[in-house]
């Protein structure tokens, strides 16, 4: 039964200790790392007490948290945030965490709104295992992502780099060491296409020489289509 934000919250003997049991018991355990690409109709929010459970059980799935999907609109997910925080408002709702609970949905609903955070937080979502006791919540994975360590430049690389002039220098031996590869490369290709076409003139002439009749007739009707074009402009 959906209900308002204003209504009495009835005190819980422990959200937290109850948060995980109730979970799996209601068989939504299971879709914890599905983000699912279809709208599964209008979201339906239950007690206070119910509600906060959830929300501390899902606390790493956003979605799950909002009942939203990767592709919901973000007027959904804006409707289904103020339905949740109405309910599990410290100031309303006198349940326990209930000021825990209330954070992680108005997180999860700026995270969800904001099209940068939603695809950094799409690529958590896709290296979590949320089953996992020790998964790492959103905010360690994305702390995790701003801590990783540079790529190291080897010293020897990096002293030399501090050289000036060394950069031009590189550019110079790169140019100087690859054209000369370049113009091995095409002298092979020319060797290699040549004794090719006089083989191939030897074997069968006449289908050389349609071959090479038809390339031409080709190459003057692009060249008329083309004359034809620049008349008309």
């Amino acid at each position: 039964e959906e209900i308002n934000g204003g209504e009495a919250c009835v005190e819980p003997r422990s959200a937290r200790a109850k948060a995980r049991s109730m979970a799996t018991s209601s068989g939504e355990e299971s879709d914890l790392n599905r983000l699912k690409t279809k709208v599964d109709g209008e979201a339906v929010f239950r007690d206070p007490e119910t509600e906060i459970q959830r929300i501390l059980a899902f606390q790493k799935n956003y979605y799950a948290i909002l009942k939203v999907t990767k592709e919901s609109d973000p007027s959904q997910i804006k409707k289904n945030y103020y339905k949740l925080s109405r309910i599990v408002h410290p100031d309303k709702c006198k349940v326990e965490h209930a000021e825990e609970a209330f954070k992680i949905v108005g997180i999860a609903y700026d995270t969800l709104t904001n099209p940068a955070k939603k695809a950094l937080y799409n690529r958590y979502a896709s290296n979590v295992d949320f089953n996992a006791e020790n998964a790492d919540t959103y905010a360690d994975w994305e702390a995790k992502q701003a801590t990783m360590p540079p790529v190291k430049i080897p010293k020897w690389l990096e002293t030399i780099l501090r050289i000036r002039g060394v950069g031009f220098v590189c550019m110079i031996l790169l140019i100087v060491i690859f054209v000369p590869l370049l113009l091995i490369f095409l002298i092979i290709l020319l060797i290699v296409a040549i004794p090719t076409r006089c083989i191939a003139g030897c074997l069968c002439p006449e289908k050389l020489a349609e071959a090479d009749a038809k390339a031409r007739e080709d190459f003057e009707r692009a060249n008329q289509q083309e004359g034809g074009t620049s008349d008309n402009v």
